[in-house]
């Protein structure tokens, strides 16, 4: 992986941490986190495709996580 991809992701998934911690923490609802997350640009460098709500669902509840390509 490039520098500059390796740095992209890393941000990506630093973004989608502090969403995700967000909604554990209960300061946002589960409806505002997974817009959110939808919102991040450049998360198809995280997931592997284009963020949706089915992708967001799953990385909010843990079930998924990034794909380090």
């Amino acid at each position: 992986m490039s520098k500059v991809k390796e740095w992209l992701y890393d941000e990506v998934e630093g973004e989608i941490d502090k969403i995700c911690q967000a909604y554990k923490e209960e300061i946002i609802t589960k409806e505002e986190a997974l817009s959110s997350l939808m919102k991040i640009e450049h998360a198809d460098v995280y997931v592997g495709a284009e963020m949706d709500y089915y992708i967001a669902s799953e990385i909010l509840e843990g079930e998924m996580e990034g794909v380090y390509a």
